[in-house]
């Protein structure tokens, strides 16, 4: 029988809290955590034992060290998975069937505080809204019923229909 105990190293313990406290709030992106000799009191450790966790944790890009300053909660970046779009032209076509589009509504407009935040950007930049519908043998490939309600948003807040719903009866732009 084996009574070996698998314990996990007291820095790795320090992260754990840290990122802990990190996923659950107690410390927000771009706040300034509590300086090494307070966690070393903290955790009743040494400082190295800490600077070691935060060391870690730097490299991994989970907080920023700023000489003189401190150590503060890094800004989150996200990871995407990187897809693959295709054609709409080519997939109709590799079906065998007759490929055309119309371009419905070209615009450029202000963000706005909406969108704004939506986007990520200022709401005095401008955003660019193209509406173009895609046609496999004569059909137009849209949504057969229209969203019903109003939006500002690509999507509408109540039904998640895409906005390309609301110009299934508009005319190409001549």
């Amino acid at each position: 029988m084996n009574t070996h105990k698998t314990t996990i190293p007291v820095f790795q313990h320090i992260k754990n809290s840290i990122l802990e406290s990190i996923q659950t709030g107690v410390w927000r992106q771009g706040e300034a955590i509590p300086p090494e000799l307070t966690l070393a009191k903290q955790f009743g450790v040494s400082r190295m034992t800490v600077n070691r966790a935060l060391r870690e944790l730097t490299a991994e890009h989970v907080l920023t060290r700023v000489q003189g300053s401190g150590t503060f909660v890094a800004q989150q970046k996200y990871q995407t998975t990187l897809i693959e779009i295709q054609s709409i032209a080519k997939e109709i076509r590799a079906r065998g069937h007759v490929h055309r589009s119309e371009l419905y509504e070209l615009s450029k407009a202000k963000a706005g505080e909406t969108l704004a935040f939506e986007f990520s950007v200022s709401p005095t930049d401008y955003l660019f809204h193209t509406v173009i519908v895609h046609f496999e043998n004569g059909r137009g490939n849209t949504p057969s019923k229209p969203c019903p309600h109003l939006s500002t948003s690509p999507k509408c807040c109540t039904c998640s229909l895409p906005r390309l719903a609301w110009y299934c009866n508009a005319r190409p732009i001549q």
